[in-house]
């Protein structure tokens, strides 16, 4: 499963809609809708909101290869070092 997959399957299990966990997360409709394509990866915060507010820390960190989370840290660190 992939992190996309993982978000999509919570954020049903929760019965939120795409507007909703935007606006909960900040960011655009646009960015949950590319997160849940597999287009994008959220940011290292996005992911820990995320745990937080589907409930799912365990399952989606899970779904989560170390691949994955190494390459979203490091981009959400290289965008504030530039």
């Amino acid at each position: 499963m992939t992190i996309g997959q993982a978000i999509k399957a919570a954020r049903k299990t929760t019965g939120l809609k795409q507007t909703e966990l935007a606006e909960y997360l900040g960011v655009s409709v646009s960015s949950v809708r590319k997160w849940e394509q597999g287009r994008v990866r959220p940011a290292a915060e996005a992911i820990e909101r995320l745990c937080l507010l589907l409930k799912t820390s365990e399952k989606l960190m899970v779904s989560l290869t170390a691949d994955d989370m190494v390459k979203t840290i490091a981009e959400s660190y290289a965008g504030n070092c530039g």
